[in-house]
């Protein structure tokens, strides 16, 4: 994972994973493990609000 950032320490499981991920998805970019749902859906939030620069979504 050449430019990406990591949160934590990624084992090899994950990062092969990943590479398999962004292989077959072809407009997948990066790729973030996260450990429960709760997690994913922060980050889709704080994702949106720093693409759209706006503070509050609906």
């Amino acid at each position: 994972m050449k430019k990406g950032t990591s949160f934590g320490a990624p084992t090899l499981v994950e990062t092969e994973l990943a590479e398999l991920v962004a292989e077959l998805v072809p407009c997948v970019e990066k790729v973030r493990m996260v450990n429960s749902g709760t997690e994913a859906g922060m980050s889709v939030i704080r994702l949106a609000r720093g693409y759209t620069r706006r503070d509050k979504i609906i």
